[in-house]
């Protein structure tokens, strides 16, 4: 027993060490890849040199290892309940959908050269044959939704929902009057418009039917990584092996490595890393991303391909200090491990003596005494009724 808990006090060292080196192998194999983009890219004088700076590189690594710790070891730990994590995830949704909805209209303002409302009107308007269609699910909606607000807010929704509608319709007279478009363009507008709401609106209600039945569940369920497996280990099992029922924390981290964290982690790290830059060199280029899309291509992957190698190399070298300290601990307790099971291959007397000193110790609980026994009955009991409803199918 003594060496079992000496252990499990060490074994987390042992996952903070292979953590560590996971996450070396992932930041060294990104500086490689970002170094190869950026030499491929070359210097072609394009574009002003873009300064990302420490912090902000500090700030997207803290940004990736949060979000990654949040959903691969908060959720499976379950210390972001069941009810949050379904809010989380019907919002990540309904935040995409609204993205891409938003993103499109953009598009097509930018296409058509219209002011905000006359899009925003004409794309209501078009979509109300469309919510026609879906009443039934909409009214579920609307009665689901607003069935536990208070009275005022729930007439204040009500109030504002009209006043979108009125502002629809008198944006949607002022395209009509708008003399910058030719009626061919105006009807090629609302044709456009038309056939968008026709996939959005479906879209939007089938999502919105998809979170008011979806229920509160876990999204991420606790797992073991592979060598546990072939052990038959489950993760409560391992949770309780491991002694950490009472150690949330540590479990968290535990699942957000077995559910590939140290990978996860780099990669979004690199992504973040990526869209800042480029939004920092569409903010100082006038014509903004569409320029730098359009004749800087090359330059801000070079740019952005150094900033990723310096940001990974640097973090490389952290977590390999990180390494390198926790090693002595994990190899001071494997000798230990070792050595003690080496005693007692080589004297069995001893190990049978510590056997015996156990077993008397056991016999000596009056407690743990009676919980066994009590479990000894119970599996007693369902053999013997197992045995006495096959002999009946006989």
């Amino acid at each position: 027993l003594s060496t079992t808990s000496a252990v499990s006090r060490n074994l987390f060292s042992v996952f903070l060490m292979s953590t560590a080196q996971m996450l070396v192998i992932v930041c060294v194999a990104l500086v490689l890849m970002s170094s190869l983009i950026s030499v491929l890219f070359g210097r072609d004088g394009n574009g002003d040199q873009v300064p990302f700076g420490w912090v902000r590189q500090i700030v997207a690594w803290l940004l990736a290892v949060g979000i990654s710790f949040i959903v691969l070891g908060m959720f499976p730990a379950q210390i972001v309940s069941a009810s949050v994590q379904t809010w989380l995830v019907c919002g990540a949704i309904w935040i995409g959908f609204g993205a891409v909805f938003l993103g499109l209209l953009y598009l097509f303002r930018r296409r058509f050269k219209l002011p905000a409302g006359q899009v925003a009107g004409l794309a209501i308007v078009t979509s109300l044959p469309m919510l026609g269609v879906y009443v039934a699910n909409i009214i579920d909606l609307v009665v689901a939704g607003t069935a536990t607000l208070h009275p005022v807010i729930s007439i204040t929704l009500i109030l504002l929902l009209a006043l979108i509608c009125w502002a629809s319709f008198h944006f949607l007279w002022k395209f009509i009057q708008n003399q910058n478009l030719t009626r061919r363009r105006k009807l090629l507008a609302v044709g456009i418009v038309f056939l968008f709401v026709m996939v959005t609106v479906p879209a939007g209600i089938t999502l919105g039917m998809m979170a008011h039945e979806i229920g509160t569940q876990a999204w991420i369920s606790p797992t073991v990584w592979k060598e546990a497996h072939r052990l038959n280990y489950e993760a409560d099992e391992l949770q309780s092996a491991m002694q950490m029922d009472d150690s949330r924390w540590a479990w968290a981290f535990i699942q957000w490595q077995a559910h590939h964290g140290p990978v996860v982690a780099p990669i979004i790290a690199v992504v973040i890393v990526m869209v800042w830059h480029l939004i920092r060199r569409a903010g100082r280029v006038e014509g903004g991303l569409r320029q730098v899309l359009r004749s800087q291509k090359r330059s801000e992957l070079r740019q952005s391909g150094k900033s990723v190698a310096g940001s990974c190399l640097v973090t490389a070298f952290i977590f390999l200090a990180m390494y390198l300290g926790t090693t002595p601990l994990v190899v001071d307790m494997m000798d230990t491990y070792h050595r003690v099971h080496y005693a007692r291959v080589t004297r069995p007397a001893q190990a049978w003596e510590e056997i015996a000193e156990l077993t008397a110790e056991i016999k000596a609980d009056k407690e743990t005494m009676a919980r066994l026994q009590a479990e000894i009955d119970e599996q007693n009991r369902q053999i013997a009724e197992q045995a006495a409803w096959q002999e009946d199918e006989e």
